[in-house]
């Protein structure tokens, strides 16, 4: 019996959860959702949905274990190693909450996965269609769909020629037990949204609609995001890309050249919860990005364009 359960990964995601859950929970059978220390309202969101949806949503809390040398507590002198929550990586460590999340999905016998970010929904017009069509993926094979580029607010999409505007997005695959998530050869835990080891990438064309990314929906919100990915880069993989090259890769995201912009069809939002997406406010990036600018020094970053920082 073929069943389709959704992965989302969740870090201080409760300004848009609220409704990228809810609208993913129209289309999946079920629902992993994976939190990473958030400390705003993510969890009480999570708990809200999963009360409307019993038995189809899986909450986990991502904690790395590490192992520890401990005494027994009933035979004085006699030590053991235990495996305690390891707090001491602050950093985001997306391959592995990924696979996480996959061991996850396959525990609750998932057949396909659909990977969904916490900022992202399938535009309302294609719900009827989706869920049969990636069933219909043989193992091992994944499936993009076109990406809507939401920019500015949430009624309109960017429809110029950018980068962005001819995006696809990987959104589903059929299971195999041969597919894992893993980071790079030397740790790279960024930009990687398909596991390893598919054997083929089917691009679905539409007449209207796709996924759409909500990451470009407030400018503040998104120059955040995109500063803190330049500094994790600096400091987690020096030496991996140059100065220039960190700011030409993130830059783009906030490259408004040549924008044209066009109004989200009513369709598209049709039975989504828009009230529950909350644009406004610094996001966590905002207060992790003082952090490390005084931790280290900004110094340490020169040459990255900071926006103000």
């Amino acid at each position: 019996m073929k069943k389709l359960i959704g992965v989302m990964l969740v870090k201080n995601e409760d300004w848009i959860l609220g409704m990228s859950m809810r609208a993913a929970l129209k289309w999946v059978d079920e629902l992993v959702v994976v939190d990473d220390r958030s400390w705003d309202d993510s969890l009480s969101i999570i708990q809200e949905i999963s009360g409307e949806n019993p038995y189809r949503v899986h909450y986990s809390l991502w904690q790395p274990m590490k192992e520890v040398e401990t005494e027994s507590r009933y035979k004085p002198g006699e030590k053991f190693m235990k495996q305690i929550p390891d707090n001491s990586d602050p950093w985001w460590n997306e391959m592995d909450v990924r696979q996480h999340s996959l061991l996850l999905a396959r525990k609750h016998a998932a057949t396909h996965v659909a990977i969904i970010d916490a900022d992202e929904a399938f535009t309302a017009n294609l719900l009827p269609s989706v869920r049969d069509r990636i069933l219909s993926l043989e193992p091992g094979v994944a499936i993009d769909y076109p990406m809507v580029p939401v920019w500015g607010d949430i009624d309109q999409y960017r429809a110029d020629d950018c980068v962005w505007s001819r995006s696809q997005l990987s959104v589903a695959f059929a299971d195999d037990s041969s597919l894992t998530w893993k980071p790079a050869g030397d740790g790279y835990h960024h930009h990687h949204r398909l596991p390893y080891g598919i054997s083929r990438v089917e691009k679905e064309t539409v007449p209207s609609g796709g996924v759409m990314h909500l990451q470009f929906a407030h400018r503040q919100r998104l120059t955040e995001k995109h500063v803190h990915y330049k500094l994790s880069e600096v400091l987690r993989w020096p030496g991996r890309k140059s100065i220039p090259e960190i700011n030409s890769m993130y830059e783009q995201a906030l490259d408004e050249n040549g924008m044209k912009l066009m109004a989200c069809p009513e369709k598209w939002w049709e039975g989504y919860r828009k009230e529950r997406i909350v644009l406004e406010g610094k996001s966590w990036y905002y207060f992790e990005i003082r952090k490390l600018l005084k931790e280290h020094g900004k110094e340490k970053f020169a040459g990255l364009e900071l926006h103000g920082f």
